[in-house]
C-alpha cells in the first residue's frame, strides 16, 4: 500500500488540488473522473473564474461557513484572486471551526503539507480525524493513508486496512474508493494487516478495475496469467 497523503477538496466537481498528478500515476485521468463534490451547498453558488471574490468575502466575514470554504478555495487555487495559501488556511480554519468537514479536510492537509504556515502533523491529523468521524470521503482516505505510511500517526496496517474497507463499502463512484479497493487487494497479496489471500486480492482488484483503476487491471492480468 502506501499512497500519497494529500487528498484536498476544491470547489470543482471531481478535482483534487495537487493530487491530480498522483491520481494520474495510479491510473486515473481527469476525463474519467465523475464524482460529486462534498455535501450539497445550496445557499451559495460555487465560484468560477468570473466570480466576484468580494461577494464571497462579505458573506464569509458575516460568518457563513459555505462562503468561508469557497473563499478559502479561491485563495487556495488562485481562482479570481491571487494565490495565497496563508489566506486559504485562515478561511479554511474559520469554516472548519464551524464544523464543515470539507474545510476540516483541506485544513488538515495544509497543516500536514506546510501550506500557508509551518508543518504541524499533529494538528493536521486532528482536523482530518474530525472530518473522517463525520464520514467525509477524502478525510477517511487521507487518514487511511496516514496510518498506512505512519505519517502523523504510528504506522498501523490493520487500522489502515479497516479504513480502506470503510471506503470500499461506499456506493459512490469515486477514484478514492477504487484506490481503497486496490489497496485492500495489495494488503491481501502481501499479508499487510491481514492474512495473505491471493483469491481475495484478485476479487478486490476486479472491483477496482470495474471502476477504471488502471493498476488494478494490470495486476489482474499479471496474476491471472500466473495462477
Amino acid at each position: 500500500m502506501g499512497q500519497s497523503l494529500s487528498w484536498k477538496i476544491t470547489q470543482e466537481v471531481g478535482v483534487y488540488h495537487r493530487l491530480r498528478a498522483v491520481l494520474v500515476e495510479w491510473g486515473y485521468y481527469p476525463s474519467e473522473w465523475s464524482v460529486e463534490f462534498g455535501p450539497a451547498r445550496p445557499d451559495i453558488k460555487a465560484p468560477d473564474a468570473q466570480s466576484d471574490p468580494e461577494s464571497y468575502r462579505r458573506a464569509a466575514e458575516q460568518g457563513n461557513p459555505i462562503a468561508q470554504f469557497y473563499l478559502a478555495s479561491m485563495y487556495d487555487r488562485g481562482l479570481g484572486v491571487p494565490h495565497n495559501p496563508e489566506k486559504a488556511r485562515h478561511w479554511y480554519l474559520q469554516a472548519a471551526n464551524q464544523g464543515d468537514p470539507d474545510a476540516q479536510t483541506n485544513l488538515g492537509v495544509m497543516y500536514m503539507d506546510g501550506e500557508g504556515g509551518p508543518v504541524d502533523l499533529e494538528t493536521g491529523i486532528d482536523w482530518i480525524k474530525k472530518a473522517a468521524a463525520k464520514g467525509a470521503l477524502r478525510a477517511t482516505g487521507c487518514l487511511a493513508t496516514a496510518y498506512d505510511n505512519g505519517t502523523g500517526v504510528p504506522k498501523d496496517s490493520r487500522k489502515a486496512f479497516e479504513l480502506y474497507m470503510q471506503l470500499a463499502g461506499r456506493s459512490e463512484f469515486d477514484p478514492i474508493i477504487a484506490s481503497a479497493q486496490y489497496n485492500i487487494a495489495v494488503a491481501y497479496l502481501k499479508g499487510d494487516g491481514v492474512e495473505p489471500d491471493l483469491s481475495r486480492a484478485m476479487n478486490w482488484w476486479e472491483r477496482a478495475a470495474q471502476q477504471g483503476h488502471a493498476k488494478a487491471r494490470e495486476c489482474l492480468r499479471y496474476y491471472s496469467a500466473r495462477r
